[in-house]
């Protein structure tokens, strides 16, 4: 049977050090927890709610962990202006995971396969690694405008963001409140000058690793490799 695989490697947070060995335990029909002895993720029907290292729970009251998806428009001549028209505040869908279980188990690592009705979603975790590897196998994905895993994390254990376009300090929340939103993620100040997550945007194919960190914890996305972009497209 063909598969596609969307593939993502990701280190929670960049360390490692010697654990006994990776788990995957279910609590409920929607209720799921896993990782080794360095962390460990709470996941529910849809989010990750609760991400513990060190005795720190560094979800918070965040959304925690979800991977999402929209589905891509026929447009005659695509335009950022269109784009942002049909995909309005990120991805409009949430996979809702139906089972858990561990598909493969070897001395060194599990893999653990979250089921939704679009594909399954694939935690390959070790023992002596404070991350996961990720990668998602796609069954029934519409035509898409975008697809992410994510997480969203405690702020203030999280106060700055580091891509290879720029690395330092997050804007406060503060800012946020005291301004007004007007499209995808992005507000604008009294003063008509903007905040957007998007000053924090850079190509994927330059990107090596990327994520947000403060002075005891760092939550990164590492990138392996890019064999699947196209040479024709800029990213």
């Amino acid at each position: 049977m063909l598969r596609s695989a969307v593939l993502a490697a990701t280190s929670l947070l960049a360390q490692t050090s010697v654990a006994t060995g990776p788990f995957f335990k279910q609590l409920n029909g929607s209720t799921w927890i896993i990782g080794n002895d360095h962390w460990n993720l709470t996941q529910n029907y849809k989010y990750g709610t609760k991400l513990y290292h060190k005795g720190k729970d560094l979800v918070g009251d965040a959304w925690g962990h979800y991977v999402s998806y929209s589905a891509s428009s026929p447009s005659p001549s695509p335009s950022v202006l269109t784009l942002t028209r049909r995909l309005p505040d990120g991805a409009a869908n949430d996979l809702a995971w139906l089972n858990a279980s561990i598909v493969h188990r070897t001395p060194d690592y599990i893999d653990v396969a979250f089921t939704a009705a679009e594909g399954d979603f694939h935690w390959v975790i070790y023992a002596d690694l404070v991350g996961a590897y990720q990668y998602f196998v796609n069954r029934a994905l519409p035509v898409l405008g975008e697809f992410r895993t994510l997480w969203r994390l405690d702020n203030t254990s999280f106060p700055n963001g580091r891509t290879t376009a720029r690395d330092g300090e997050l804007p406060p929340l503060s800012e946020y409140a005291a301004a007004t939103k007007v499209q995808d993620e992005t507000w604008q100040r009294a003063d008509g000058t903007f905040l957007t997550k998007y000053d924090w945007s850079a190509f994927v194919r330059e990107q090596d690793y990327y994520g947000v960190y403060g002075d005891e914890f760092g939550s990164w996305y590492i990138v392996r490799r890019h064999p699947l972009l196209s040479p024709r497209r800029l990213l």
